[in-house]
């Protein structure tokens, strides 16, 4: 059985929905011991314009540098491409909008350089919306409208992840494409702010939508005590929601940053990144604790029952349909 499975992680398209780390080359060389064919990766959180671009250029250095460990990703036939040569695709996603200021143009721009993933929030309210930790939530902007309408032009995912309640649900009615939420997990299994409710998975996935179960921990139960098969859980859960034509998974893995890091980013623009108090380090669950892990997911899903064909949706056939029908 082991065998077998082994082959059947080694033969399918593997997409990790987010990624948040400081990728090196060793971190590339355990993606693609992994087996993972294309990574979204975070050029852009609370970054302006410059800050953002800069990020981007110093990838377009690391796809010379390391460019017999990875590949940029701009289209689908780039990911089968990846998958092909043995090299690990890596898709560029900001996951909020403070890069395009206040000038929706950008979002030209932007696309011109190799970005294919916008998250409208994170975490707090900005020109296009309410993040899931804002006090409450007025849903969308007009701006914001106007930013959805762009990005379905110019055929840009659009990405609710860390996107408030009202605003998650009205930019899943008004684009005109199917959208995705990243790396969340539902609330039903644990009442934590950052996942999604039945209501908003149900209705992204009546649209089209593909949602990543992740493994970061503090969005599980068991927190940093979980495993494998508790990870297994939350995606059973969705796909029992919301079809299986509908699920995928991300591991939002933040290695090689600090914990001051991470407390800037959830402090936001808005507090003192000190009165944030944060666990650390971050454990994710035993099995899957390291990018080399991700065929533990593939085995894991097999083993609980799942045919090979659904197997394959869920690690990545899922978001190849969705990227498809975006971009």
């Amino acid at each position: 059985m082991k065998l077998n499975t082994d082959n059947i992680h080694l033969k399918s398209i593997i997409i990790d929905g987010l990624n948040a780390s400081v990728f090196d080359e060793n971190l590339l060389k355990k993606l693609q011991k992994g087996g993972i064919t294309a990574v979204n990766v975070t050029v852009s959180i609370f970054e302006n314009f410059k800050e953002t671009m800069s990020n981007i250029i110093r990838w377009k250095s690391m796809f010379t540098e390391y460019s017999d460990l990875i590949m940029p990703i701009n289209n689908v036939r780039d990911i089968e491409e990846a998958k092909k040569l043995g090299k690990v695709g890596i898709i560029l996603g900001f996951q909020n909008t403070s890069a395009i200021e206040e000038d929706i143009e950008l979002l030209s721009i932007f696309k011109e350089v190799g970005v294919s993933i916008i998250q409208l929030t994170y975490n707090e309210r900005n020109f296009v919306g309410d993040g899931c930790f804002e006090r409450v939530d007025a849903g969308l902007t007009k701006f914001g409208l106007n930013i959805i309408s762009k990005m379905n032009e110019l055929d840009l995912l659009i990405d609710l992840s860390h996107v408030g309640p009202k605003t998650t649900m009205e930019a899943i009615e008004v684009s005109k494409k199917p959208v995705a939420i990243t790396h969340s997990n539902p609330r039903a299994l644990f009442d934590y702010t950052r996942n999604k409710t039945d209501e908003q998975i149900k209705l992204l996935a009546s649209k089209g939508g593909v949602i990543g179960a992740t493994f970061w921990p503090f969005f599980l139960k068991k927190g940093m005590a979980s495993t494998l098969e508790d990870y297994l859980d939350n995606i059973d859960y969705l796909v029992k929601l919301a079809g299986i034509d509908h699920v995928s998974i991300a591991s939002d893995f933040f290695i090689n940053r600090s914990k001051e890091k991470l407390q800037k980013f959830r402090a936001g623009r808005s507090r003192n990144p000190e009165t944030i108090d944060i666990t650390w380090p971050i454990i994710h669950p035993e099995g899957i604790r390291t990018p080399e892990e991700f065929p533990n997911i593939t085995y894991g899903l097999l083993k609980k029952g799942y045919s090979i064909e659904d197997t394959k949706k869920i690690m990545g056939e899922n978001l190849i349909r969705l990227f498809r029908e975006v971009w």
